[in-house]
């Protein structure tokens, strides 16, 4: 096992910078501990010159090493969005030496559970209620627990999953009552499956060093995973109990596709 490093054409120091030109500024995190970085003055995967970023812990038999000639290099994809072009960065993994969570997590983790993804290996997803708060007075001078600014963005999302959430429930509720007998065995919530993908890519990003291109390079998520880091994250069961849905045996499922 080990991590992977980072190849960025053109530039050279440790300068981290580099790695927000590129878009992978989501691989920084506050109070996470910083990569190293080696110049690369020819023969870098994109036959040229660079610098090449990893992060390491001192263990050579789980560090990615700091030489191009080493590694398996994948070129990025671009990013309409932002207007980033392809090979702004090279992802670069020992074929031999699979990058494990534990490779790229970060040191403080947020609380969570562990989940089972496409790669078969077991992350931590975070709760979203375990997130930052403070405490204190809000405008109209009540007592107020409010999600640290720095997350309120993810908070959001995860209110809209289980609003979506509670939405498919009653429903359920409701088709019980007038049609006891012609209930569906489980109940679809509707998502838009993009937004949601991403959404998931914010949840991982809180304990490992990851972006939706190393995601995507991992191949860690798939429409099983999606649906389950969404629950994950809003902590179904404790919704569910919340929502006095103790009596409900009704299933809720996020189709996808």
């Amino acid at each position: 096992m080990a991590g992977y490093a980072i190849y960025i054409p053109n530039h050279h120091g440790g300068n981290l910078d580099c790695l927000r030109e590129v878009g992978l500024e989501q691989l920084l995190a506050e109070g996470d501990s910083s990569p190293e970085a080696n110049d690369v003055l020819a023969g870098g995967p994109d036959g040229g010159n660079g610098v090449l970023i990893a992060w390491r812990k001192g263990d050579p038999a789980t560090d990615p090493p700091m030489t191009p000639e080493s590694l398996d290099w994948t070129p990025a994809v671009p990013d309409p969005e932002r207007e980033l072009e392809a090979g702004r960065f090279y992802i670069g993994i020992d074929p031999a030496r699979p990058v494990t969570p534990t490779d790229i997590a970060r040191p403080k983790p947020m609380a969570g559970s562990f989940l089972e993804l496409a790669d078969g290996q077991a992350w931590r997803i975070p709760h979203a209620r375990f997130l930052p708060h403070t405490c204190g007075l809000d405008a109209s001078g009540h007592f107020a627990r409010q999600v640290d600014p720095r997350f309120e963005a993810f908070w959001q999302a995860s209110e809209q999953h289980a609003a979506q959430v509670f939405e498919a429930l009653d429903l359920a509720d409701v088709v019980r009552q007038v049609k006891p007998n012609e209930a569906p065995s489980e109940m679809d919530v509707t998502i838009v499956l993009e937004d949601s993908w991403r959404y998931c890519i914010d949840a991982l990003a809180f304990n490992y060093r990851i972006n939706a291109d190393i995601a995507t390079h991992l191949g860690i998520i798939d429409d099983t995973a999606i649906s389950n880091i969404v629950f994950v994250t809003i902590d179904l069961p404790s919704v569910t109990e919340v929502r006095n849905q103790k009596k409900t045996e009704l299933p809720v499922t996020i189709p996808v596709g």
